[in-house]
């Protein structure tokens, strides 16, 4: 799967996998997301919003779980009130939804 995150985003040797794994005998869904070699700019605003989608508290309880792997990738975040970024080099992270 490849997708634009912005127009700062360097995609060239970016790898991304998705999978969905529901077992028969499951009533969970499991979603994988595996990312490798991204390196990717964002602004410290938009990603001030992401918090509202986990500190969710009206959220309906969900059978899904979400487990996230990233791998040999950079981040820049970007402040304009700061003349250098927030670098963020990553190896390995795994990020991994249990159960409510």
């Amino acid at each position: 799967m490849r997708s634009k995150i912005d127009t700062k985003t360097d995609l060239t040797d970016w790898v991304s996998t998705f999978v969905l794994e529901a077992p028969a005998d499951d009533r969970v869904l499991y979603a994988k997301i595996e990312v490798n070699h991204l390196n990717a700019t964002i602004s410290n605003e938009v990603l001030s919003y992401l918090s509202a989608f986990v500190n969710d508290e009206d959220a309906p309880r969900s059978t899904v779980r979400l487990v996230v792997h990233v791998h040999n990738s950079n981040i820049h975040i970007v402040d304009s009130k700061k003349s250098k970024p927030f670098r963020l080099k990553i190896k390995s992270l795994s990020i991994e939804q249990e159960e409510d």
